[in-house]
């Protein structure tokens, strides 16, 4: 039974087009995973969908079970953000839940046990008094998603609802879809960069390229079909195999590969990075931010060294983005020292790049960062432009972008800086596979100029393919310092897909590309 339906629908905002063409068709207990490159039109679908269209210009028609979208009830479809913060406004965990009920004038005593309800089904029963600013990113994101559940909606809508949370955070936040889909039967389609957890689950894959449907079908023919994409990174190390090696069992899960690919038995020796002098040391950091608060950073030290690019991993709150303020003295430790042995400057990109833009336009944002910038800045500007494909969106207003857009004008505007050093927090959040790629390669360039990088992510694949050391904060302090290679291979849960599959049998191989270099030749055509 077809819930929803789009039929030859085209969006603009004023004169951009962010969606044309769409034909689209939701059917009842689906589960759809939407995909494509940044700005491509994925969140405008959603919006389409959620009949949140109201500055636009919409040619076509929505139908919501036969009928116009906008005639649909406001509770018949839920929508779960990517950026829980922006989504709870409430004081308390009970009182967000609560609000929709009330809106929808439900009794008194069906409200309590809808909440109760929906806390116990997701495991969350212990936050139902709990303020919601003491939450962590998981446990937000968790009660949004409770928020969205308890109105009992038709349809389910997420866009990028784990692009805050750490991977094991992530993959809960996953399975939890994957259950509530098998168990309850509710019809969800969910925008993700994160494919490989979502495509054993989903019924079909949509991948949006230039503000059109590109594919649309069931996961297993549009992997196929995208073994030359640059989406293919994001579905996984099985799908990858699975793309470029005919010969070998197909496969969407770590799970299916290690039970059907053919075990060989190999070593890879990565190549050692080369590194230079120390340029920034923190030592025995102590932070806590009120009086009688609990330590965030409990003894954590951390020494940068010229051309390094040290990747930071953990857990959401685990106090990784707190590091890099003591290190940028933007917060001040009660205990401990920071020393840069550079009398250059550091820079420095937090998690919200809008914090970034005071100017009308990007290429206005770009031109204000000459005065400051490194020498050569003007001879670099429009290889800067290419380098982050910034052309298309020189005139936006930087609000109008997309969150990945965002990111990377903000990072094209620390990278112009070139500072000594530069702090990263997250600056993979919210980008596609390419945008990933181009973040990568320009910190690349950084190091061979004998730059200093500090990068806090939760993506452990990207860290895996630019860091050259890993380390990971925990209890407040930072594990030794390794090698990349030495870190992922080392470890079981917190490591990459490509590893998992060739654990025990295959040492050393942390990426996509070189796990399908080991098998070349054996069954790659």
């Amino acid at each position: 039974m077809v819930l929803c339906e789009i039929k030859h629908v085209t969006v603009r905002y004023g004169d951009d087009v962010a969606l044309q063409h769409i034909d689209f068709t939701v059917n009842e207990g689906q589960f759809i995973t939407v995909a494509g490159m940044t700005g491509s039109g994925k969140s405008t679908l959603l919006s389409i969908l959620k009949g949140d269209v109201l500055s636009a210009t919409v040619e076509g028609s929505c139908l919501f079970q036969g009928k116009p979208l906008h005639n649909a009830p406001k509770h018949a479809i839920s929508y779960v953000m990517q950026n829980p913060r922006e989504q709870l406004v409430m004081e308390k965990v009970w009182q967000e839940l609560a609000f929709p009920l009330e809106n929808m004038q439900v009794p008194t005593v069906q409200m309590e046990q809808r909440i109760a309800e929906v806390l116990q089904y997701l495991g969350i029963p212990h936050l139902f008094d709990a303020p919601t600013h003491t939450l962590s990113g998981g446990q937000q994101q968790l009660v949004s998603l409770a928020v969205a559940l308890v109105q009992r909606p038709h349809l389910l809508l997420l866009d990028e609802p784990t692009a805050q949370l750490d991977p094991l955070a992530a993959t809960h936040f996953l399975q939890l879809l994957g259950r509530i889909h098998r168990e309850l039967g509710l019809t969800i389609v969910i925008v993700e960069h994160r494919l490989e957890e979502l495509l054993p689950m989903s019924d079909r894959l949509v991948v949006i390229e230039q503000k059109q449907i590109a594919y649309n079908g069931t996961p297993q023919a549009v992997v196929k079909a995208l073994k030359q994409h640059r989406l293919l990174h994001a579905c996984g190390a099985a799908a990858f195999m699975s793309a470029h090696c005919p010969t070998l069992p197909f496969a969407l899960s770590v799970l299916q590969a290690r039970q059907t690919f053919p075990r060989i038995t190999a070593t890879l020796n990565a190549p050692t990075a080369r590194i230079g002098n120390v340029s920034l040391q923190g030592s025995d950091i102590y932070f806590r931010y009120t009086r009688q608060g609990a330590d965030v950073l409990r003894g954590a030290s951390v020494t940068l060294f010229e051309s390094q690019v040290l990747a930071i991993v953990g857990g959401n709150g685990s106090g990784k983005s707190t590091l890099l303020h003591v290190l940028a003295s933007l917060k001040k430790a009660y205990k401990g020292r920071v020393v840069a042995t550079s009398k250059q400057r550091i820079a420095y990109l937090s998690q919200q790049p809008s914090a970034f833009f005071s100017k009308q336009s990007v290429a206005e944002e770009l031109a204000s960062i000459e005065s400051v910038a490194a020498e050569g800045y003007k001879m670099r500007y429009d290889y800067i432009c290419e380098l982050f494909q910034l052309q298309p969106i020189f005139a936006q207003h930087p609000a109008s972008l997309s969150g990945g857009q965002q990111q990377l004008v903000a990072f094209a505007k620390i990278f112009c800086l070139g500072a000594a050093i530069t702090l990263l927090d997250e600056p993979t959040k919210g980008l596609d596979p390419h945008a990933k790629s181009v973040v990568g390669q320009a910190i690349l360039q950084m190091r061979t100029q004998q730059m200093s990088i500090l990068v806090v992510t939760h993506d452990v694949d990207f860290a895996a393919h630019y860091a050259t050391h890993c380390a990971m904060l925990f209890q407040g302090k930072l594990t030794p310092t390794q090698t990349v290679h030495d870190f992922f291979s080392m470890n079981r849960f917190y490591t990459t897909s490509a590893r998992r599959i060739a654990y025990g049998s295959i040492d050393g191989v942390i990426t996509n590309e070189e796990l399908l270099e080991t098998y070349r030749g054996q069954y790659v055509d």
